[in-house]
């Protein structure tokens, strides 16, 4: 919600801006009225005293009294964990640089800092160890298709192909089609092999 707040002599009045006065403040602005200005809404009955939310007394801020103690909170955290009594054990840093509702960048597990996605550990264990160029050869791959996976480092069986994002294997020259289609080869040899 937001509030325009005006002095009028000795008042403060509130008023909430909605839509409706914020469409007849800005006609106005448009059509360049005296006196109205991004500060100063327009005289319209939209903006007369009567519609106000409440009118205040300036008044110098509260302020309280000055006991001479320097009292710090038994807790660094905003509740009393254990219904009001101290910690039983000696408090950690709050993370996040105090702010609890800070987050952390989204990273998925296994990735490594700066990889938006998992790294492989290479090829499955129980997949024979098989040459790029033997693979290329048995399921007929093309070489370009070759030469475009030799590129990524690719082994065959390395289950980090089904996640690889779409930018890595666009890098290396890689169409839509042409990587769903290696990919059915890739599942092909790792169903086989299993």
């Amino acid at each position: 919600m937001r509030i325009l707040e005006r002095i009028i002599g000795s008042n403060k009045y509130y008023w909430e801006l909605t839509k409706l006065r914020l469409q007849v403040w800005a006609n106005s602005l448009a059509r360049s009225e005296a006196g109205v200005t991004l500060d100063i809404p327009p005289n319209s009955v939209h903006f007369d005293i009567s519609k106000a939310l409440k009118k205040a007394k300036p008044s110098a801020p509260p302020t309280a009294p000055d006991l001479g103690l320097n009292v710090q909170p038994a807790y660094p955290y905003p509740f009393p964990p254990f219904g009001g009594f101290p910690y039983p054990f000696a408090v950690p840093p709050m993370p996040y640089g105090g702010n609890p509702y800070a987050m952390l960048p989204m990273q998925m597990p296994g990735a490594l800092p700066g990889l938006p996605y998992p790294v492989s550990p290479g090829p499955a264990r129980n997949l024979p160890k098989l040459s790029l160029e033997a693979f290329c050869l048995r399921y007929e791959v093309s070489d370009a298709t070759f030469a475009k996976l030799k590129t990524l480092e690719y082994e065959p069986g390395d289950s980090g192909v089904e996640k690889m994002p779409q930018t890595e294997w666009e890098k290396v020259g890689f169409t839509w089609l042409g990587w769903h289609q290696f990919l059915k080869v890739h599942r092909s040899f790792v169903k086989e092999a299993a």
